[in-house]
């Protein structure tokens, strides 16, 4: 049974947290370049950070959804996270400029945007296990 509750719990933080987070990016972006026009970095290592940003910023963005969404469904953790991170995925796939076409980068977005959904609720998984491995040693 899909928990339809976990479901929009998981969307709503990728939106909100993902919303907060491009904010973030964008005024990094903005500030690496103003770096770029003052000489402080170099053109050819703006890109790589610009990229490392935004990655770290989608990082930030899915875990924590992932592992909300676990939390509240607490079965079928992973169908409940592929779930979430394939709708969130595709969903800012297709708002976003120039997705009239699927590419190889869209298809990598979504596979890895999904697969980061997944370690959230596997984090959690594995959050639990410990509480629970902690617990049975301190009732012993």
């Amino acid at each position: 049974m899909i928990n339809w509750k976990a479901l929009v719990a998981g969307i709503l933080t990728i939106t909100i947290i993902g919303l907060v987070s491009q904010l973030a990016f964008l005024l990094t972006a903005t500030w690496l370049t103003v770096m770029k026009n003052r000489q402080a970095i170099e053109p050819q290592n703006i890109q790589i950070l610009i990229y490392t940003a935004g990655f770290l910023f989608a990082i930030i963005t899915t875990i924590p959804s992932g592992y909300i969404t676990a939390y509240i469904s607490k079965t079928k953790v992973i169908t409940h996270c592929a779930i979430v991170g394939l709708l969130a995925t595709i969903a800012s796939l297709a708002t976003s400029p120039g997705s009239e076409h699927a590419t190889s980068i869209g298809l990598a977005f979504v596979t890895l945007g999904t697969g980061m959904v997944i370690l959230g609720g596997m984090l959690w998984k594995w959050r639990l296990s410990r509480t629970d491995n902690i617990q049975d040693a301190s009732s012993t």
